[in-house]
């Protein structure tokens, strides 16, 4: 099928393009959104694609493939072996016609199983996806009218991370703020108060600017580390109708700051109090949350091949990010007086009011 949209942008620094190869119109309307909303991540973007992500709409394909073809047990054989993969239901599921439906399809994945050290595949819900790190390009297929039903968007964008992990990048489940080459980081588990206390601090410090909501991605280069805003999260806006989004602070896209950030792990307590802390219990904090538990992991952003030793420097280079900032845990009691953690938090950033303690 041919391209039916393709669309531009520049994340993390670098030209990446998506190519929609679907009759269904509905599914460039968020993409269009994206970038009539955030134009910053599409400036330059004319330039040749490092990365592409192609999206193949099985259900345009009428299914040719018979359902007892030998591709799809050596695929489970391949799922069983390189992933822990507990949903089989999943498994039977993207291991039939419906999923890889035609001569095109099979060749694909056939062409991925014998090129097993060069080429990966890998499952989520709604996609089979192949992924070659090397040419830098993933081909997800996907029944895109059901998918659209759910987190369509973030899944197409997310794919990129394939290669931005492989490259040295990590990712922080965690709010920020900044003031010019500054940042402070709101880190937290689910429900810790990272985005609630992000935001309170910004209502009492209009002079500092918001960074992020939910997540930051730290980029490892010869320099050592840049902080960019995950653009994924952006799309959270574009799900919401226009009348909504003037009840929330959205951040602008900006530049990657170069600075060690100041990081601070929140959990709920009986009184608000911090103390710096070694980063290495900041990292067990964060190796506690799903995202960087190793199966999923692997057989989302890090799959075959190679997927072990990508993720042992995944782990090894978030200590290396964490290890040049300054780290600190703190406990935040609800609906408490935080004037004097406030005024900590505008020390970090520069901006004055330092009460440590």
């Amino acid at each position: 099928m041919p391209i039916s949209h393709s669309f531009s942008f520049i994340f993390l620094g670098h030209p990446c393009r998506v190519e929609l190869h679907t009759d269904n119109a509905d599914a460039a309307t968020l993409l269009h959104r994206y970038q009539a909303m955030f134009p910053a991540f599409s400036d330059g973007a004319d330039a040749a694609p490092r990365f592409t992500v192609r999206i193949h709409d099985v259900a345009a394909r009428p299914a040719t493939v018979a359902a007892d073809d030998p591709v799809f047990p050596a695929l489970r054989n391949y799922f069983d072996a390189g992933y822990d993969i507990t949903n089989q239901e999943l498994v039977a599921q993207i291991c039939s016609p419906e999923f890889v439906p035609d001569t095109a399809a099979r060749n694909q994945v056939l062409a991925a199983l014998e090129k097993d050290s060069q080429q990966g595949l890998s499952l989520q819900k709604d996609f089979l996806v192949c992924s070659d790190r090397s040419a830098g390009v993933v081909d997800a297929y996907a029944d895109v009218a059901s998918s659209l039903k759910e987190a369509w968007a973030f899944h197409v964008l997310n794919f990129f991370k394939i290669f931005f992990f492989a490259m040295g990048a990590v990712r922080l489940h965690g709010s920020g703020a900044t003031s010019g080459q500054r940042a402070l980081l709101f880190l937290a588990n689910t429900g810790g108060g990272k985005s609630t206390m992000k935001d309170l601090f910004l209502r009492e410090t209009p002079e500092a600017r918001p960074f992020t909501d939910d997540s930051i991605m730290a980029l490892r280069t010869k320099d050592g580390f840049h902080l960019y805003q995950d653009p994924v999260e952006f799309m959270r806006w574009c799900y919401l109708p226009d009348d909504a989004l003037e009840e929330h602070v959205i951040p602008e896209p900006r530049q990657p700051i170069s600075i060690a950030p100041a990081i601070y792990y929140l959990h709920q307590g009986d009184e608000t109090s911090w103390h710096t802390c070694d980063p290495e219990d900041i990292f067990e904090r964060v190796n506690q949350e799903a995202f960087f538990q190793q199966g999923f992991l692997t057989q989302r952003f890090i799959p075959q091949p190679g997927s072990a030793t990508y993720l042992e420097d995944y782990f090894a280079n978030t200590r290396l990010l964490l290890a040049d900032c300054h780290c600190a845990l703190a406990a935040v009691k609800h609906h408490d007086d935080y004037g004097t953690l406030f005024a900590k938090w505008r020390d970090e950033l520069g901006l004055g009011g330092n009460d440590s303690q």
